[in-house]
């Protein structure tokens, strides 16, 4: 799903949208589609917001590598997660470089912080919070009783 979203090059983009519209259309599967209109805070903000979104819900460094590992890869191949970060990076900083905060974007440094938030291992027995919660931060490695529960079925 995230890379039908991620596409960089000038190929992946159709300049001439529908008469009418403005925003930037994006070629999926030979059809141009229209995704986004391009505001002060860069091309399509609503599609770097869904990214952060999704990502503010990774419980560990291992999960948010996992999903890296598989951004681009349409055929199933997997990549390092630094490739797949790269890109999510540029995806994000995308139309925002020339221009500082608060006309810029704060996308790239969002997904850094993110990152540095993880635990190395998600907590096992808790509920899925998002990882910028103050009760994420204060979950237990393993729960009370689930280590013991697990151990006797």
């Amino acid at each position: 799903m995230i890379s039908t979203m991620l596409c960089t090059t000038a190929a992946d983009f159709k300049c001439n949208t529908p008469q009418g519209s403005s925003g930037v259309a994006l070629r999926i599967c030979g059809q141009a589609v229209l995704v986004s209109e391009f505001t002060v805070f860069g091309s399509m903000p609503d599609r770097k917001e869904a990214i952060l979104k999704l990502l503010n819900y990774v419980q560990s460094f291992s999960e948010y590598k996992n999903i890296m590992q598989r951004v681009n890869s349409l055929k199933g191949r997997k990549h390092s997660y630094e490739h797949g970060e790269d890109i999510v990076l540029k995806f994000l900083g995308m139309g925002a470089e020339d221009y500082s905060y608060p006309i810029s974007s704060k996308y790239r440094d969002e997904l850094i912080l993110i990152k540095k938030r993880l635990r190395v291992v998600a907590s096992k027995g808790t509920i899925v919070v998002k990882n910028d919660t103050e009760e994420y931060q204060k979950q237990p490695n393993v729960i009370e009783g689930f280590q013991i529960a697990t151990q006797t079925t």
